[in-house]
């Protein structure tokens, strides 16, 4: 049996400075009726991703050095702590955090004045990944244990001794690195989804900085993971083309943005709860991540995990979504729910 739920087309406007109550009219397609829709402003989730700073190490965490290095982590003595800034001026500083990130964002913000330092991620009994930087030059390498380090990907590029934002994107055995914004590096490992531990490397006497390192979930993009305040608010267009139950009988919701330039490399999280006529058939999913991409602008389905089985055959059903910054829930506000009726095919 699959059921099906009819197709709507809606838009949603978000506002990440300062949201508020949104109406307008959901027409069904293939009917000559209309049915209103109102959006009104509801608490945002609570996000379970960022971690205190003083906790010991989680799966995903946020880490800005305003009270030293978590003590979970394993650090040189050459290490020092300053206005929220991790330095060093040592060639053989090492900063490790252990855990078994597999699929992940990492960002984390830099600068140095040396000849180079390393990111190394993926650390196993094998070997561990590493991405490299020098003034001159961006390379992604493997590095065996007992051999000799191979490289996967490199790019001539200009980095001077200023802030730099560096992003690694992994899933399921794709590695992405971008620098500042911008893609610089990419590598496919095919059936193979590494995990393992991180590690700051100083490779040369001069300094090093750190200021930001957070470990999100895989699907964050390349932009900054602290949104950038701007001096008036900044409108996203979400249109919801169609929400869905597949065979399996998973409710898919399929979005596309619209947005403008503006807001494209956001961060956005998606909370999704189902409500039905039986209220023991209430589901409240946790805020999904969305990235919405630079040159994102076609249809992309997000697969909620909300499993929908017989038993809602016939209710009244209500699909509640509310779009807001995933690393700043407070900025952004806004909450829909639309009714629709479910039918088995």
């Amino acid at each position: 049996m699959i059921m099906r739920i009819p197709k709507r087309i809606l838009v949603l406007s978000l506002s990440f400075l300062g949201a508020s109550a949104l109406a307008c009219n959901l027409t069904g397609v293939g009917s000559d009726r209309t049915t209103p829709l109102v959006a009104t402003l509801t608490p945002p989730p609570t996000s379970e991703f960022i971690a205190e700073e003083s906790a010991a190490i989680q799966e995903f965490f946020v880490q800005e050095f305003d009270s030293g290095i978590p003590e979970a982590w394993s650090a040189t003595s050459d290490w020092s702590i300053g206005e929220g800034t991790l330095s060093t001026r040592s060639a053989e500083a090492v900063l490790e955090i252990l855990g078994e990130w597999q699929d992940m964002s990492l960002f984390t913000r830099i600068r140095f004045e040396s000849e180079g330092i390393s990111l190394v991620f993926n650390r196993s009994d094998s070997g561990a990944y590493a991405i490299n930087l020098s003034p001159e030059q961006i390379s992604l390498s493997w590095q065996p244990v007992g051999g000799d380090p191979e490289v996967l990907s490199n790019a001539q590029v200009g980095i001077d001794s200023d802030w730099h934002d560096l992003v690694l994107r992994q899933t399921h055995g794709k590695l992405e690195v971008w620098l500042d914004g911008q893609p610089a590096l990419k590598h496919f490992n095919l059936g193979l989804s590494p995990s393992g531990s991180l590690m700051w490397v100083s490779e040369s006497a001069g300094k090093f900085e750190l200021d930001r390192l957070v470990i999100a979930p895989p699907g964050m993009g390349p932009g900054a993971p602290t949104p950038t305040v701007a001096s008036a608010p900044v409108n996203l267009d979400l249109a919801i083309v169609e929400v869905s139950v597949e065979a399996s009988g998973e409710l898919v919701v399929w979005l596309i943005s619209h947005g403008p330039e503006s807001t494209q490399g956001r961060n956005l999280g998606l909370s999704i709860s189902v409500a039905a006529d039986d209220p023991a058939l209430a589901i409240i999913r946790d805020p999904l991540p969305i990235f919405i991409d630079r040159e994102w602008v076609n249809l992309f389905p997000v697969e909620t995990g909300i499993q929908l089985d017989e038993s809602y055959a016939g209710q009244q059903v209500t699909v509640s979504l509310q779009a807001f910054d995933f690393f700043d829930p407070e900025t952004t506000n806004n909450h829909l729910s639309q009714a629709l009726p479910l039918s088995a095919d």
